[in-house]
C-alpha cells in the first residue's frame, strides 16, 4: 500500500468512530477523499452492498458510457457469432458530424463483430458503434428502440437513448443507478470484461487499414498514458465518457485482497467557477481517491454469535420445561469497516411471549434485527435450541377446561338444565292430573 493509501485508510479510521454505520446504506467517505464527480455510485461486486453513493438517482448525460449498452446488446444477440464478419457502410457515419472519438474505420472495410467491438469499447470508436447498431438492429434507429427496451427490463427507471454512441442530445440520459443495473447485467456476458480491461489491442490488418494498435481511453489502466497521476495498477475496464455538456464520465471496477469495487462516476467537471478549463481529469482522480479509500478498508465479516442465545420464550403446556432459549438461526455476514467486530452488534430480538408446545429444536421463534451504532444492518430468523414434548395431561386438562369454559358449554347446562324443569313442571302437572282423575273415579264408585 501506498503512503496515500495508508494516510487515507488512517483518516477513515478516525471517520468510522465518529459515523453511523449500516450494511443496507452507503457510507461516506472522510473529507480527505475528495469527490468531484457530480453522481457516483460504488458497490462492492461479491456482496452487492453499495458503499458509497451520491445524487445516484439524478438524471444525467452518458456520453459514451452509452457504448456499454450497445455492447451489451450485441453480446445478448451476437455472442455466438463475434468472428462473423461485417462490412463498414460509411453512410452511417453522416449523422457524426465532426471531431467525434473513432478508430479510423473507412466505408467497405470488413472487419468481425469482435474486433469492432473492441474498437467502440477500447477507442470508443463512436462510427463502430453505429456500425454495430446497424449489423445487430438492421438499422441504427431500430436498435436504438432496443437499447430503451432492453434497459426497461433491466429495471431503469430513468434512462433513455436516442443514439448508440453517446454523442450529445439533450433526451439522451441515465442516472448512476441506473447505470450500475446496465454494468451488473453486462460484466455477466462473456468476453465482456475481457474485452474492457484490455489496455491495448492489436487489430490485425483490413482490406482498407495495415495492422494498428487500439489504446485504451480509460487512463487507469495504461501507464504509458496514464503515468503517475492517472494509472492505476488494480484497475480493470470498463468505459470512460466525455462530452462537454457530460462531463468527464467512468465506469470502472478494482480489485485487491479478493475483493472487487465497481465504480460508476458522472459529470466530473471540465470548467471552474470562473468558467476557466480544469486540465486535471476528476473521473480518474475521484476513482482513485474512492478505491484507496475502500479497497483497504472494508471487509465481509460473520457478525453473529450462533452459539450466543438471543432472547427466551416461555413454553405452554411444556414437558418438564416451561421455557425454551431462541439462538440465531443463521449466520449472517456484511461488507462493514475492519474495525468492527460482533460486540459491536446488538441483537434486538422480537419474539413472543409464549408459544405452545410441542417445540422443536430449530423451529423458528421470531426474528432479530442486528443494530450496529443505531443503524439496523439487517435481520435474521430466532430459532429453538432444542425440542421441548408437550405434556398430554396437561393438554387434556385444558382442552376439558375450555369446553366446561365455552359459551357453548354454557348454553348446553343452562338448555339442559332448563329441560329438566320444563320436565318437572310437566310431570308434576301429569301428576296432579292423574290424582284427580284417581279421586273422582272413587266418588263416583261410591
Amino acid at each position: 500500500m501506498n503512503k496515500k493509501a495508508i494516510f487515507l485508510s488512517a483518516l477513515l479510521i478516525v471517520a468510522l468512530l465518529l459515523m453511523p454505520f449500516s450494511a443496507s446504506a452507503s457510507y461516506t467517505p472522510p473529507d480527505s477523499v475528495p469527490v468531484r464527480s457530480q453522481a457516483v455510485l460504488m458497490a462492492n461486486v461479491e456482496t452487492g452492498e453499495i458503499v458509497y453513493e451520491k445524487n445516484a438517482d439524478q438524471k444525467m448525460y452518458p456520453a459514451s458510457l452509452t457504448k456499454v449498452v450497445t455492447a451489451m446488446i450485441a453480446l445478448e444477440e451476437w455472442g455466438d457469432r463475434l468472428d462473423e464478419q461485417v462490412t463498414v457502410d460509411g453512410a452511417l457515419f453522416d449523422d457524426l458530424g465532426w471531431g467525434y472519438s473513432n478508430a479510423g474505420l473507412k466505408d467497405g472495410e470488413v472487419l468481425t463483430m469482435r474486433q469492432l467491438l473492441y474498437a467502440m469499447l477500447i477507442k470508443s470508436a463512436c462510427e463502430g458503434s453505429n456500425v454495430i447498431a446497424d449489423a445487430v438492429g438492421g438499422s441504427v434507429s431500430d436498435f436504438v428502440d432496443k437499447m430503451n427496451e432492453r434497459v426497461k427490463e433491466l429495471g431503469c427507471e430513468n434512462t433513455h437513448f436516442v443514439n448508440p454512441h453517446g454523442l450529445h442530445d439533450d433526451d439522451q440520459y441515465t442516472t448512476a443507478r441506473d447505470l450500475y443495473k446496465i454494468v451488473q447485467n453486462a460484466m455477466k456476458l462473456p468476453v465482456f470484461m475481457e474485452i474492457c480491461s484490455t489496455a491495448r489491442y492489436r487489430m490485425p490488418a483490413t482490406n482498407m487499414n495495415e495492422e494498428r494498435t487500439l489504446v485504451t481511453t480509460n487512463l487507469l489502466m495504461d501507464q504509458a498514458t496514464g503515468g503517475v497521476k492517472y494509472y492505476y495498477s488494480p484497475a480493470r475496464g470498463i468505459k470512460t465518457g466525455y462530452t462537454p455538456e457530460a462531463g468527464r464520465c467512468l465506469i470502472s471496477t478494482a480489485s485487491q485482497d479478493g475483493y472487487t469495487y465497481l465504480l460508476i462516476t458522472l459529470g466530473a467537471p471540465v470548467e471552474d467557477e470562473n468558467g476557466e478549463p480544469i486540465t486535471d481529469m476528476y473521473n480518474f482522480m475521484d476513482a482513485i481517491n474512492l478505491y484507496e479509500w475502500a479497497l483497504p478498508n472494508f471487509q465481509v465479516k460473520s457478525l453473529v454469535d450462533q452459539q450466543e442465545p438471543s432472547g427466551e420464550v416461555s413454553i405452554h403446556l411444556g414437558e418438564e420445561k416451561d421455557s425454551v432459549l431462541a439462538y440465531p438461526g443463521e449466520d449472517f455476514s456484511a461488507l462493514v469497516p475492519k474495525n468492527i467486530e460482533k460486540s459491536s452488534i446488538l441483537l434486538v430480538p422480537e419474539l413472543p411471549d409464549t408459544v405452545d408446545a410441542p417445540v422443536k429444536k430449530g423451529d423458528k421463534l421470531g426474528t432479530a434485527k442486528l443494530m450496529l451504532a443505531g443503524e439496523e444492518l439487517g435481520t435474521i430468523d430466532l430459532v429453538a435450541g432444542e425440542s421441548v414434548n408437550r405434556s398430554e395431561f396437561q393438554f387434556y386438562m385444558e382442552k376439558i377446561n375450555e369446553i366446561i369454559s365455552s359459551t357453548w358449554f354454557k348454553i348446553a347446562i343452562v338448555a339442559v338444565v332448563g329441560l329438566i324443569v320444563v320436565y318437572a313442571v310437566i310431570a308434576v302437572i301429569v301428576n296432579q292430573k292423574r290424582r284427580k282423575n284417581k279421586r273422582v273415579n272413587r266418588t263416583r264408585k261410591m
